[in-house]
């Protein structure tokens, strides 16, 4: 059977982002493990890291990886 693609170690923090026009704003980085792949870091604009989108998004990522880990690459 396959691996366990369990979410793990899952830290969010806040940090500046510099942008092209030299201004400075906050965005949220959100950074974890799926099993033994990893790390991924999401990252979000000030107001847009809400508990279901991180969510969402760490969901679609396991989607992504069972997609992967399980795909036949032999033939």
């Amino acid at each position: 059977m396959g691996e366990t693609l369990n979410v793990h170690d899952i830290t969010q923090n806040e940090q500046p982002y510099f942008a092209p026009n030299g201004s400075v704003t906050k965005q949220t980085r959100v950074t974890f493990f799926v099993g033994s792949h990893g790390p991924f870091v999401l990252t979000y604009d000030a107001g847009q890291a809400t508990a279901d989108k991180i969510q969402s998004d760490i969901n679609a990522k396991v989607r992504d990886l069972r997609l992967i880990t399980t795909a036949d690459y032999t033939g």
